[in-house]
């Protein structure tokens, strides 16, 4: 089995003999049979880098699946462990005990830091309010507006290409 060259050097082939056909310098039947096999090269290593980044891809939507199953369970854990400190601490209300010692635990019941509580945020005097101004840019109003003839400064309307497998 021999190593393919890279896709740069099969396609740089490709353009050397279309420029030698189109200068004269092969004949028709050379530049077919080489072309041929040229195009084949390059078949078969764009199936193979096809190959390898459908895999790549697999892979990150397992990771991305995965990642996401894991959040519901970190957030399942989460919820249970709150649940469960707090329920013991409603019944250590319950019952009056402050606080509880063992070889494993010491468990205390304490008081939170003070923190504000906003009851009606409208009667708030204005010096302990802070205007936050937030812009966004709707994009699809620009593209409408650029597809229907309208010129938007700053904005312009691009299309890119994409490699299509299936």
């Amino acid at each position: 089995m021999t190593c393919m060259p890279p896709l740069f050097i099969i396609s740089q082939e490709f353009q050397e003999l279309q420029w030698l056909f189109a200068e004269g310098e092969i004949p028709e039947e050379e530049f077919q049979d080489l072309i041929q096999k040229v195009a084949a090269d390059f078949s078969r290593k764009a199936t193979n880098l096809a190959a390898i980044f459908l895999n790549l891809e697999a892979d990150a939507r397992a990771i991305d699946e995965a990642t996401q199953r894991m959040e519901r369970r970190r957030e399942s854990l989460t919820k249970n462990a709150k649940r469960l400190r707090d329920h013991l601490l409603l019944h250590m209300q319950m019952t009056g005990t402050q606080e509880v010692k063992t070889p494993q635990f010491h468990i205390k019941i304490r008081k939170n830091p003070p923190h504000v509580d906003i009851l009606c945020q409208e009667i708030i005097p204005d010096e302990f309010k802070e205007i936050v101004t937030t812009t966004k840019i709707d994009k699809a109003a620009i593209k409408s507006a650029i597809n229907a003839g309208q010129t938007v400064p700053g904005a312009v309307l691009e299309q890119g290409l994409r490699l299509d497998v299936r």
